[in-house]
């Protein structure tokens, strides 16, 4: 339940940043041919770096931040650990 409550509490700050930023780190506004503005998602190389954090969160989720783990920035790092959370829970 504890792991839960975190959870909730670092996607409540996590939705409160973004909201705030008006912007998301690695998501850069791109033109198009139109004159439009679209938004360019993180491609599937951020998901892959995140899955080795992932999965050592998972192994040990009250542990201190594993050396895989520390090259991400505090979002990435915080998504990991939900994530890795979860999967220990059996939830991902």
């Amino acid at each position: 339940m504890r792991a839960r409550t975190v959870s909730v509490a670092i996607l409540l700050v996590l939705t409160a940043f973004a909201a705030g930023c008006g912007r998301r780190a690695g998501h850069e506004p791109v033109s198009t041919t139109d004159g439009a503005t679209a938004v360019a998602t993180p491609t599937d190389s951020a998901a892959a770096a995140r899955r080795p954090c992932v999965d050592a969160i998972a192994e040990s989720p009250s542990g201190p931040v594993p050396d895989v783990c520390k090259s991400l920035s505090e979002t990435q790092y915080a998504l990991a650990y939900v994530d890795g959370v979860d999967k220990a829970e059996g939830r991902g």
